[in-house]
């Protein structure tokens, strides 16, 4: 909201009212978890992948071109049948592993999906609070768990 302008009188502007929506979908393809999302704005009309893209911080943006993130892509959530984006999976693999590796290491209690959502959620505007990761990370502690694997440290 601005609320001065030169002449010094009150102007307001407000941006536009965005809803995403998100889903997490195991993907038995990648054995990793898949972060879905759609966007509309407040009358109903869905953003398209540049809207999604402008959308996207711009501390982000080099990442997903570099990876692990790799890119935003639109495809069909195959339980819904409709169209979302998603951030695609085929490096989970390879940005989780440090994270288990070094928990299981420290035995330190770390949950996979928490962890994995904190790190790809704010990509997408989508962020975790510190308080659900703490409340989450009071599980037991299991160095049998697969390094990378989804519901890796429960």
């Amino acid at each position: 909201v601005n609320l001065e302008n030169d002449a010094g009188e009150a102007q307001v502007t407000t941006s536009e009212l965005i809803r995403y929506e998100y889903h997490v979908v195991y993907s038995s393809s990648y054995l990793a978890p898949v972060l879905y999302f759609r966007a509309c704005y407040s009358d109903g009309k869905p953003l398209g992948l540049k809207e999604i893209w402008e959308k996207v911080h711009d501390c982000y943006k080099e990442r997903l071109f570099q990876g692990p993130w790799d890119t935003i892509t639109q495809q069909e959530h195959h339980l819904l049948g409709q169209p979302f984006f998603v951030l695609h999976p085929c490096r989970t693999s390879e940005l989780m592993t440090p994270i288990m590796d070094g928990a299981t290491q420290e035995q330190r209690n770390v949950n996979y999906i928490t962890s994995w959502l904190s790190m790809m959620g704010p990509v997408v505007g989508l962020d975790v609070p510190l308080s659900y990761a703490t409340a989450v990370s009071q599980g037991i502690f299991d160095p049998k768990l697969k390094k990378g694997t989804f519901g890796a440290g429960k």
